[in-house]
């Protein structure tokens, strides 16, 4: 499970002026949080699991258990994860023109190293009477959004299943400071940090109308519109992992 704690805050103006349609206001929220995993001590490896929890356990892997690493494997690969937002909107306009204009942009860390996620966007609308018998109107909407991502676990170098199980008496590092390499099972702290995996997503919206009125409740609206989606996914896996190591790089 997870805990998100979250604060937020907004602020709202507005000014009028002599006609009512000319009102002019903004606004501005801004939200941030934390989430954490609270059970993640349970999601350990069956050595740690085992340890000291009854009359049969394990035998030790070891000779003396008391020379050898603890490590957390889960801890190693889990963390607290900021969560932020902000929104800000403009509109007003006259009997003759009306508008808005909204910008929003998200972040969020993952609650496993090495993911996160964020997303912008900003849309403008414009509606014009041109005249008693004629209005135009605009709308357009831009988005990009940027996944960073690890490999799931489906795959033998996927960060949870090799933090599940990598043995507890095993170190993060070699003496040197290197990475320690266990055999084909990937280093988990190398899943979550070195490869690099990025998709990321463009898209705009757009439409534009034109309406007629020929006669009182007779009218003719003609409406053109615009959907484009651009993505792109990029994966890199230097020699630090197994995969990237198999084929150099």
């Amino acid at each position: 499970g997870s805990v998100t704690t979250a604060a937020a805050t907004s602020t709202t103006r507005a000014t009028t002026y002599t006609s009512l349609a000319e009102a002019t206001a903004y606004t501005f929220r801004v939200s941030a949080g934390t989430r954490t995993l609270t059970n993640a001590s349970t999601a350990t490896n069956n050595i740690y699991t085992y340890a000291n929890t009854g009359p049969v356990r394990p035998l030790s892997q070891f000779q003396d258990p008391s020379t050898a690493p603890t490590t957390n494997w889960v801890d190693q690969v889990l963390r607290n994860a900021q969560i932020s937002n902000y929104a800000v909107a403009f509109s007003g306009g006259s009997d003759q023109s009306r508008y808005r204009l909204s910008v929003n942009y998200f972040d969020q860390l993952g609650t496993l190293v090495g993911s996160s996620y964020n997303r912008g966007s900003a849309r403008f609308t414009l509606d014009n009477k041109l005249s008693e018998k004629v209005r135009m109107g605009t709308s357009i909407g831009i988005s990009r959004s940027v996944n960073n991502r690890i490999n799931n676990d489906n795959n033998i170098y996927g960060v949870l299943i090799t933090a599940r199980l990598t043995a507890s008496d095993l170190p993060v590092y070699n003496q040197d400071g290197t990475y320690l390499k266990y055999g084909s099972l990937e280093n988990p702290v190398v899943a979550a940090n070195e490869p690099y995996i990025k998709s990321a997503n463009n898209r705009l919206i757009g439409s534009q109308y034109t309406e007629f009125e020929f006669i009182k409740n007779l009218k003719y609206r003609a409406t053109f519109g615009l959907d484009f989606t651009y993505g792109r996914d990029d994966r890199f896996y230097s020699t630090l992992t197994n995969p990237g190591a198999a084929v150099n790089g």
